[in-house]
Order: structure tokens, then C-alpha cells, then sequence
């Protein structure tokens, strides 16, 4: 590119100011802006390079020269570089000026090397990509895989009658037994804990018979351990059924599912 010119220099003000505006129907490639603190106390600096930041708030010490990572950055006509300080500052920045049309060839050196770096890092990329994921997902001692064969085993468990039958048998039963002395009409929630929580609900039929009643024992609030549920007959005294869930916490402690653990 050749060498660089001094685009500007002087002292940073208190206020943010244009420190330098690319001319019209020009594009400044820039070099470096380098702040030097002249006075005797730590200062404090801030550069904006057409409308953002470059440097936010970097403290100078006395004396301290600081070089910002400009280098070959690109502002196009009418776009400034501004800066403030705590106090003055010299600053001086350097660069080159160029036409439009000559931005293709004053640039060229830097496709180059891009090109170059292109041709060779994906290659390097892929083969950190494929020992990476290779470590999580070889067995037995990839994350991902444990993660994955604790979830398969998991579910090998479950057959088709305990997945899908089982319980669904279990709630049309306990629907029709409900459905035959009419409607739930009536909630009660009572029993609330130190947390805001009702530990114990009742569903009521129209005739005023407790059909169902659902209560959390076992462990503190919130974090109960099981939920019983109690199905009456239509004398909303006899016990039909009683059904026990255990609740499930994640390690951050908030509720995941409830399973059946006997009924």
C-alpha cells in the first residue's frame, strides 16, 4: 500500500468531537491512531470510528502511549472519527487517501491473504470439528452419547401396554365411575402451606358427594414428594381407589413429572 500519511493530529477535548472527516468522494484506508497522555495523572478515553466505538472508556496513565487496533480499517466520504478525554489528550492518526476506483487495487495484497488463509484453515477447522465431536460422542465415554444411552435404556423400559394402555385404561375407568354420578361442579382447595400452596383439593358432584380428592405429603414446600389421589364411590365416603405419585425434581429443584409408584 505504501507508506501512510498523517491524516490528523492535535488534542482530544472533554466533549466528543470530530477528529477527522474523509473528504468527499474519498475512502480513507486507516493505519493507526495512536493517543499519547502528556499529563501527570491518569486520564480517561473514548474514540468512536464512524458513529461506534472503538475504544470505551480506557484508561491512559500518566505518560502512557496507546496504539488503537485500527489497522486498515475502511471509512468512506463524510464519516468521522471522534474522540474524548478527561482531560487533553494528544492524539495522532495516520492512513491514506484514496478515489473510489482505486480501492480494489490499494486493497489487493489484503484479498491475497485471505485467499491464502482460506485455502488452508478449513481443512485445519474440520479436523478439530471431527476430534471435538468425536470425544462427545464415542463410546462409552462421550457426554453425548452417556446422555443419549441413559435416554434409550430409559425408554426401553416403558412398553406399549405401560406407555399408552395402562394409562389410559386407568383414566377412562376412573372418568366413567365419574361420569355416572354426574358432574364435577364444585372445587375446594384448602390446607394451604407457608409457600402459598394448597396441599389438598376435593372435586365435588353436583349432588354434593366428594368424588375426588388430591393431597401433597412428604418432603417441604414446594418440593413435595408425592401427590396421593382418592377416587370415591357415589356415597362420596366409600374409597374407590387411591392412587400414589412420586414428583420428580431436576437438580435445580423445579418439578419435572409425577409417576405412578402404586395404586
Amino acid at each position: 500500500m505504501g507508506s501512510a500519511i498523517r491524516l490528523s493530529k492535535g488534542q482530544l477535548t472533554t466533549e466528543f468531537t470530530p477528529l477527522y472527516q474523509v473528504p468527499n468522494d474519498r475512502i480513507a484506508i486507516l493505519k493507526s491512531i495512536i493517543l499519547t497522555n502528556l499529563s501527570d495523572s491518569s486520564q480517561t478515553v473514548s474514540l468512536k470510528m464512524a458513529g461506534a466505538y472503538i475504544m470505551k472508556e480506557k484508561t491512559l496513565l500518566a505518560g502512557e502511549s496507546y496504539q488503537a487496533s485500527v489497522f486498515d480499517q475502511v471509512i468512506v466520504s463524510g464519516e468521522t472519527i471522534e474522540g474524548k478525554a478527561s482531560q487533553g489528550l494528544d492524539y495522532y492518526i495516520s492512513g491514506k487517501l484514496l478515489l473510489p476506483q482505486d480501492i480494489a487495487s490499494e486493497t489487493q495484497w489484503m484479498q491475497e491473504q485471505w485467499d491464502s488463509w482460506w485455502a488452508t484453515h478449513p481443512e485445519a477447522f474440520e479436523a478439530l470439528w471431527n476430534s471435538w465431536l468425536q470425544s462427545k460422542t464415542s463410546e462409552p465415554d462421550g457426554i453425548f452419547y452417556q446422555e443419549w444411552k441413559e435416554w434409550f435404556d430409559r425408554i426401553q423400559e416403558i412398553t406399549h401396554e405401560t406407555a399408552d394402555l395402562v394409562p389410559w385404561t386407568i383414566f377412562r375407568k376412573h372418568e366413567e365411575s365419574l361420569l355416572a354420578h354426574g358432574e364435577l361442579i364444585n372445587t375446594h382447595r384448602t390446607e394451604k402451606d407457608n409457600k402459598g400452596i394448597f396441599t389438598k383439593i376435593q372435586w365435588y358432584r353436583r349432588d354434593k358427594t366428594l368424588a375426588k380428592e388430591s393431597k401433597l405429603n412428604g418432603g417441604n414446600s414446594p418440593r413435595y414428594a408425592n401427590r396421593t389421589v382418592t377416587y370415591f364411590e357415589a356415597d362420596g365416603e366409600t374409597i374407590q381407589s387411591t392412587i400414589l405419585y412420586k414428583q420428580i425434581y431436576n437438580e435445580e429443584g423445579d418439578w419435572i413429572e409425577e409417576v405412578i409408584i402404586d395404586e
